[in-house]
């Protein structure tokens, strides 16, 4: 990887004062190790035969260098003929089972044992969809990428107020809490015939961008899965938050990151992980948020019942834990605490 500040025409005389400014910025960052150089190029010379910037130049053989080496692999022309099959296959079809896709890996002359090694390798290509590690998808083989891609679209609309139908009060409880119901999906996903709806909740759960909850926003039997990501987010700071006068609040605990920013995505993903764990707070004065989750704990040996609220500060993770006090208490907050940070370190 290489790191290029452009318009090097305009800074000729401050170069390598800049260049050098850069290098000191991500030194001792985690991935310092993988730039190769730092160059500041003049792009307005570019094609300009002998008047190009010579840093131009070595870019442009690093690049061919790198797509002739790094990026060359063999492949065996079975394979190639297996891709050609499937890309005719995927513009009347969508999804195929594994079963068919063997067929089409003997006809193509790839032995039986060897076809999950090929899918496999167009699945990390893009060019097919194949996750045997799902339950219930390891002998579906998606052809079709964009099938998945636009069924999981319907539950991110574009448009601030979707066509709601008869499922406002759904709509609402996802918009709100981040509450996925089941009478919700099912009809956002009926058109898509080739699998099941559960399919798609699945691989959302794989990528831990929902979780199975059980709460009280919706009448059983039907099923309920949280999604932080769809919630809204609002202004948070790390004494920001108010300590009820009955209770009591131990020091926060700070999950922090090398690169000094919690990485995009990894906030929402832990918090699918702890509701696993621990219980959903939707209390009205408390708020449920997109960088702010408050979770509900107890003890098994306890009577009281902490508040674990869990807080994205940009540059780190903050957890508090507020403890309602009563007389006589089986398990001190001290251990409790221990047992929290337990909790959180397995997550």
């Amino acid at each position: 990887m290489y790191c290029i500040g452009t318009h090097g025409d305009r800074v000729k005389d401050r170069k390598f004062k800049i260049k050098r400014g850069l290098e000191q910025h991500y030194q001792g960052k985690d991935y310092r190790v993988l730039i190769e150089d730092t160059v500041i190029v003049d792009n307005t010379s570019s094609g300009k035969g002998k008047a190009e910037d010579p840093s131009l130049q070595d870019l442009r053989k690093a690049v061919i260098k790198f797509t002739q080496e790094a990026l060359k692999k063999e492949t065996p022309l079975s394979w190639i003929l297996f891709r050609k099959v499937i890309q005719v296959l995927s513009k009347k079809y969508n999804v195929i089972s594994l079963e068919n896709a063997c067929i089409i890996g003997a006809a193509s002359n790839i032995p039986p044992e060897d076809v999950p090694d090929v899918l496999m390798f167009y699945h990390e290509l893009g060019v097919l969809l194949f996750y045997p590690q799902i339950d219930g998808m390891k002998d579906m083989i998606i052809i079709n990428p964009s099938y998945i891609v636009d069924a999981l679209g319907k539950i991110f609309p574009l448009s601030v107020n979707p066509d709601q139908g008869r499922h406002c009060k759904e709509w609402k409880l996802f918009r709100e809490f981040g509450i996925l119901v089941q009478p919700l999906y099912v009809e956002l996903w009926k058109e898509y015939k080739d699998t099941s709806s559960e399919i798609f909740l699945k691989v959302l759960v794989h990528f831990r961008i929902a979780v199975e909850v059980k709460t009280d926003k919706y009448p059983p039997p039907s099923k309920q899965y949280f999604m932080p990501l769809v919630l809204k987010s609002t202004k948070v700071n790390s004494s920001s938050l108010t300590v009820p006068s009955d209770s009591i609040q131990a020091a926060p605990l700070h999950i922090t990151f090398n690169s000094g920013y919690i990485p995009p995505g990894f906030f929402t993903r832990f918090v699918v992980v702890l509701t696993s764990k621990m219980e959903l707070c939707f209390e009205k004065d408390i708020g449920i948020y997109r960088n702010r989750v408050t979770f509900r704990y107890q003890d098994p040996n306890s009577t009281t019942i902490e508040h674990v609220i869990v807080t994205d500060c940009t540059d780190v993770i903050q957890i508090d834990v507020q403890h309602h006090h009563l007389n006589q208490e089986v398990v001190s907050f001290t251990k409790i605490c221990q047992n929290i940070q337990v909790l959180l370190e397995d997550a």
